[in-house]
């Protein structure tokens, strides 16, 4: 409740992981299509993604509000079908185990980052998961290697990428 009363007030400072609007930009091109799967509730992500301006890349959004929460598969195939791509050409990219084990579990490629919730050691605990600990700003390299139809989906433990927030 405290949480969202300094929502309604304005009085979220939210700082973005450095290099994660640059990592966006170049990760946005016609053939991408990027979601944010969350642990937030959608009024949250919403007020998030409006005060950062952010909205622009995503084309899907999707919270527990309608779907199962993590690791159940469920928020990632809904991002999906709203995108009409394939959980084996997604990659699912975010911080935590459960992240990890979601895109497991929905049969997409995971790749984790270390300057979130969970240590590499822990990310690197679920089986077929990728960590990358400076994700953000080797694109450029990430980028080259996607496959045709390739679709990032950016998640998070809060839905946006924020210091504050506990994700991405």
């Amino acid at each position: 409740m405290a949480f969202r009363g300094q929502r309604a007030r304005g009085e979220q400072n939210v700082t973005f992981y450095e290099g994660v609007t640059e990592t966006l930009d170049l990760l946005r091109h016609d053939e991408t299509f990027m979601a944010v799967v969350t642990g937030k509730d959608r009024r949250g992500l919403d007020a998030t993604l409006q005060m950062q301006e952010f909205g622009h890349h995503f084309h899907s959004l999707q919270t527990p509000d309608t779907n199962p929460g993590k690791p159940a598969p469920d928020m990632v195939w809904s991002a999906n079908r709203e995108t009409a791509t394939e959980a084996r050409d997604t990659v699912v990219i975010g911080d935590t185990s459960f992240d990890m084990e979601m895109a497991r579990n929905a049969g997409a490629f995971a790749v984790g980052v270390t300057y979130g919730n969970h240590s590499e050691e822990r990310l690197r605990q679920v089986r077929r998961a990728s960590v990358d600990p400076f994700f953000c700003g080797t694109t450029r390299r990430f980028e080259s290697t996607q496959p045709r139809g390739f679709s990032p989906m950016k998640i998070g433990g809060s839905g946006d990428a924020t210091q504050d927030s506990q994700v991405l």
